[in-house]
């Protein structure tokens, strides 16, 4: 019996058959892995789209790990600007209810306080994460603060914050002690002067007088400035003299005297038996109320001005220092030298936003600057009035260190404060939780974009399960049928045929 090949070819079944297979595996495969495709060119006209989505979806992936890396920094940043906050608020406490009682040696309770706030202040500003410094600028790997007892007290070579202070100290006092003011008598008049132009000392703010035979001349002009005050009469007693001096650290001091008989109050000047004996009285007077308020007031602002000094130096802006010696006749400042003065803050010293020295992309038109260094004013500012509170001796035999400490504590109350337009700590808190936020909008915008995206691309590329169950039973069917007609007319013969 002879078979009639040919007829099964001339009727396509046989192509038919392999592509019906061939979809048929083709539809097993997407069943088994769940994509429409092995490449891109088998999804046809959603080849765009599909591209689109997975360069949107790898962009995503690398914002998603930026903003992973920048909130582990962000987030330990402030951790401690907050904690360095909370640090400045106890130490303004602490020196505010501060009293004159020692805890051992020549330090107060409260300024061993507050010197362990400000130790822990430096080690907050030396935080790290995987050996980044958080706090040093664009050199993260530079260690930012120097060691609290090289700050306070040098290293044998260079000099420290105590030793700036005390060359302050002598400069603003004056080899007299009388804060480089000068008193000049004519007998009838006396004239308070300036000793010269510079920096250093009281500066004459004015002069007034209850006095009713009293001449005054008020200070004006250039430096260095005089004022003055001139008897035509007696004063009466409770008559006074008040002279308004000037400090180092912007803050005002006024002396005043008061007339009585004999002169032995405090803050008082005799009546004398002429104008003359009079004017002599109160030179005297002023003379030692002069150097009472260089042992105290002066003596603190002093103190805060060096340290305020001290902390505002970086290795492009040594500190300044006193031009001496002699530190008690000095007029001038030179800037002290890496070699021969301890300059606090070694990382970057940077004259752009602090902030700018560490950036992170976490949007396509997103750039986060989230960098610090620890000289910035809110710290450095905090810094100076802790140290030069921390550092002070006292002496309880010493009859004006009691005064000098509580005009300490009230400079350093006032200098945590914050005042006079001194960015303080809570700006930059408010700052770092706005970066915070900015980070966490843009990875919830990242989480919804990522769920569209992957939608989209499943719809180009995933497979429907049910739909491809379907398609293969229809051709399962169609196949099966297929090879049933094509056994029967493989097995016809001619005779059959005809």
């Amino acid at each position: 019996m002879t078979s009639i090949p040919p007829l099964v070819k001339s009727i396509g079944w046989t192509r038919g058959i392999t592509d019906t297979r061939a979809q048929m595996l083709d539809l097993q495969r997407q069943l088994g892995t769940g994509r429409i495709a092995e490449t891109y060119g088998g999804l046809g006209s959603g080849r765009s789209l599909a591209l689109s989505m997975q360069g949107q979806l790898a962009r995503i992936d690398n914002f998603q790990q930026t903003i992973d890396t920048l909130a582990l920094r962000l987030d330990m940043m402030s951790l401690s600007v907050d904690r360095f906050a909370e640090l400045v608020d106890t130490t303004k406490s602490d020196a505010r209810n501060g009293t004159f009682e020692f805890s051992s040696g020549d330090t107060t309770l409260s300024q061993d306080l507050v010197k362990g706030q400000f130790d822990e202040a430096l080690s907050l500003l030396n935080a790290e994460i995987a050996g980044r410094h958080l706090f040093s600028g664009r050199t993260v790997d530079q260690k930012p603060v120097e060691a609290t007892q090289v700050i306070l007290h040098g290293d044998g070579v260079r000099a420290g914050l105590d030793t700036l202070i005390a060359e302050r100290k002598l400069a603003d006092a004056g080899a007299d002690g009388r804060g480089r003011l000068q008193l000049i008598n004519g007998g009838t008049s006396l004239t308070i002067a300036e000793d010269g132009d510079h920096p250093f000392g009281f500066k004459l703010a004015g002069i007034s007088s209850s006095i009713a035979a009293a001449t005054l001349t008020q200070p004006g002009g250039v430096a260095p400035q005089s004022a003055g005050l001139a008897l035509a009469g007696q004063p009466v007693v409770g008559d006074t003299v008040e002279i308004a001096l000037d400090l180092p650290d912007a803050s005002r001091v006024t002396i005043t005297l008061t007339a009585s008989a004999d002169g032995s109050a405090e803050n008082s000047f005799a009546i004398g038996a002429d104008e003359t004996a009079t004017l002599a009285n109160i030179e005297a007077a002023i003379g030692t109320a002069l150097e009472t308020a260089a042992a105290t007031d002066l003596s603190a602002s002093s103190s805060v001005v060096a340290a305020r000094s001290f902390f505002a130096a970086d290795i492009d802006n040594p500190p300044q220092r006193i031009d001496g010696p002699p530190f008690e006749s000095a007029t001038g400042l030179v800037a002290g030298t890496a070699d021969n003065t301890v300059i606090w803050y070694r990382g970057e010293p940077g004259t752009g936003s602090a902030r700018d020295s560490s950036l992170a992309r976490i949007d396509d038109n997103i750039v986060v600057g989230y960098g610090a260094r620890a000289n910035e004013e809110p710290f450095s500012w905090a810094l100076a009035h802790m140290a030069a509170f921390a550092i002070e001796d006292f002496d309880e035999s010493v009859a004006t260190d009691e005064d000098r400490f509580y005009a300490l504590r009230q400079k350093t109350v006032d200098g945590l404060s914050y005042g006079n337009g001194v960015r303080g700590i809570r700006a930059m808190q408010a700052e770092y939780v706005g970066l915070q936020s900015t980070y966490g909008a843009a990875q919830e915008r990242h989480v919804a974009t990522k769920q569209i995206a992957e939608d989209a691309l499943a719809g180009v590329t995933q497979a429907d399960d049910e739909e491809v169950a379907v398609k293969l039973l229809q051709l399962q069917t169609q196949l099966q049928i297929s090879y049933q007609a094509t056994a029967m007319i493989a097995q016809l013969n001619l005779a059959q045929y005809l």
